[in-house]
């Protein structure tokens, strides 16, 4: 599918097709920046060179659809997403609610990981316990 018949598409689903690649750049940049991703980590997670990201952001590229969606993949996001104005603040707020639930999974996961960190060391403590119990039993019966 061409550059243009994308466009065509898109602006069907709202966007206005000259100002497309302005909204994608926009877009591309705030939520690479919402989620806490440097272009680097961006460009390596969609399979992409760090200046193809910059580029992009810059609007100075037209990005291939199939780019579009390794990126809005890479991002958590769909291409609608990063080709739709938040100007009405809903898309703003949807990227705002995802960087939150990605840091709340990450936050559970470390839980999880710590949890289970203390559950182990309490196991090693209660053997070591119950090790010493044993010598201490076996050193009052050779008296």
């Amino acid at each position: 599918m061409s550059h243009d018949t994308t466009q065509a598409r898109l602006a069907q689903q709202g966007a206005p097709s000259g100002q497309l690649d302005e909204i994608f750049a926009r877009r591309l940049r705030a939520l690479r920046l919402a989620a806490g991703l440097t272009q680097q980590q961006l460009a390596g997670q969609a399979g992409m060179h760090r200046s193809a990201i910059a580029k992009s952001e810059a609007g100075d590229r037209v990005v291939p659809v199939g780019e579009a969606f390794r990126l809005a993949g890479a991002l958590g996001t769909s291409v609608r997403e990063l080709v739709t104005d938040p100007g009405d603040g809903t898309g703003r707020a949807r990227a705002d609610a995802q960087v939150r639930l990605r840091a709340a999974e990450h936050d559970a996961a470390r839980r999880r990981d710590l949890l289970e960190e203390a559950r182990l060391l309490y196991a090693h403590a209660l053997e070591v316990l119950e090790e010493a119990r044993q010598q201490l039993a076996a050193a009052d019966g050779k008296d």
